[in-house]
């Protein structure tokens, strides 16, 4: 099967974000990336809208319904597209005038496409949802993924004086220590940077030489205790260490060359090593470590060491919003608990009761984000509102299947119900709650 073949059929049988994650491409802008995944979830939403409303035979409920959901995803897209295009102008990336150019082509189709929807001319089942699902991941993999290379950054990385000036660039993972000293570890490089910047990238003191090796020395001494940590970390859970220990020796012997070189006197390429230096590190980040100690992988190994909340709730990300953390971290404490039932050290619980609890506090702790959500007039409410509605569905749907008998309450069961909070608190609630500001 060729590849535009595969990639159709992928689209046709999708129904949720997995199912089609291996044919998006991702871009070098983590927030990008989610809303492109966003974007998507709320095409293949299409479909489930018709099932739950009880087939593809048209009525007035399902059109509403269908109309509800639609005008949902253009405004979602109108608002990705403003983003896109102000980190075009920002970062002074290629393309502006050809980005701009599809955007007004996409919405006027898609606009079209909504007032016959509006008029009852057309609705949204499969074979339409498919046409604009196709258009969509052929505009993210082709002038998204150009515009947005980590190559086209390049010159942004050799301006940074700061951290601030590249965060948007470098990806999180979601993994507190890793996240922090990535950071850390960016601003001693940027220091370098600076420094060698300052002396216009040439030695010709003695006290130059020796400020630089002390840089070096600490960059060094930094990097090697943080690739430790990394690599603790990865031994700890039975992830696999012998890829990043590779790349942490090919980056500290880089460091250790240039040192060598500089204290006996060698010529080199100060200007270049640092800028060379600083990309590979971005592009270290973004690649293996954000695939390597990202949340949604490491979340499952994490779990199954964790036997009480304390072990696992570190890993969710914090709101500054204690009443919200407080509760995430309390449906992890009642997930382990009934993940350790067979555990005879650990107190019999009842298994129905205990889903039905979780069940009900999942829908109450919805309900009081909504709520601080409101009151906060944070961005993009309908959309995480949204969310809340379908993730409660499967968690409600998967906690009767288990409770009827159709599926076992297992620790694969379990971690499903995880992974799925891990990826919403992590994901949505991280980015409504700390990286969207109040509207004023």
């Amino acid at each position: 099967m060729d590849q535009q073949r595969w990639q159709r059929w992928v689209m046709h049988t999708a129904t949720v974000w997995e199912d089609i994650s291996d044919i998006v491409k991702e871009t070098g802008i983590e927030r990008i990336d989610r809303e492109h995944q966003r974007l998507i979830e709320y095409l293949l939403d299409m479909d489930e809208v018709v099932s739950r409303a009880g087939g593809p035979e048209f009525d007035s409920e399902k059109l509403k319904a269908q109309t509800l959901l639609f005008n949902r995803f253009l405004t979602a897209l109108k608002a990705h597209f403003k983003t896109e295009e102000s980190l075009i102008e920002k970062y002074r990336l290629p393309g502006e005038k050809l980005q701009h150019r599809e955007h007004q082509s996409i919405l006027e189709n898609f606009d079209t496409i909504f007032s016959d929807f509006k008029e009852g001319v057309l609705s949204i089942f499969h074979h339409l949802r498919i046409d604009i699902l196709s258009e969509m991941v052929n505009h993210i993999n082709g002038i998204d993924h150009q515009t947005f290379l980590l190559e086209n950054f390049r010159p942004t990385l050799e301006r940074a004086t700061k951290w601030e000036d590249i965060r948007e660039i470098i990806k999180t993972t979601g993994l507190p220590f890793v996240d922090k000293e990535h950071q850390h570890l960016t601003e001693k490089i940027i220091e370098l940077k600076i420094h060698l910047s300052g002396i216009n990238f040439k030695i010709t003191t003695r006290s130059q030489k020796e400020e630089i090796l002390s840089h070096l020395k600490d960059l060094f001494g930094y990097s090697e205790a943080h690739f430790n940590h990394e690599v603790v970390f990865l031994k700890k859970y039975h992830l696999g260490e012998e890829n990043q220990k590779g790349l942490h020796h090919y980056f500290l012997t880089e460091v250790h060359d240039l040192s060598r070189k500089i204290r006996n006197n060698r010529q080199t390429d100060l200007k270049e090593f640092i800028a060379f230096l600083l990309s590979w590190w971005v592009e270290h980040i973004n690649g293996t470590d954000y695939a390597e100690f990202h949340f949604s992988k490491i979340a499952g190994p994490v779990f199954n060491h964790s036997k009480t909340s304390d072990d696992f709730e570190w890993l969710i990300r914090k709101t500054g919003i204690p009443e919200v953390d407080n509760e995430h971290a309390c449906l992890i404490g009642l997930l382990l608990q009934l993940e350790k039932q067979d555990d005879p050290d650990t107190p019999s619980v009842d298994t129905k009761t205990e889903l039905g609890r979780i069940a009900k506090f999942v829908g109450q702790h919805f309900r009081h984000e909504e709520k601080i959500m409101a009151e906060q007039n944070l961005r993009g409410q309908e959309i995480h509102k949204e969310a809340h509605a379908k993730l409660l569905r499967y968690v409600e749907e998967a906690m009767t299947h288990a409770v009827s008998g159709r599926s076992r309450i297992s620790p694969a069961f379990l971690k499903r119900i995880m992974r799925w909070w891990v990826e919403h608190t992590n994901g949505m609630d991280y980015d409504t709650f700390v990286l969207n500001r109040p509207l004023t």
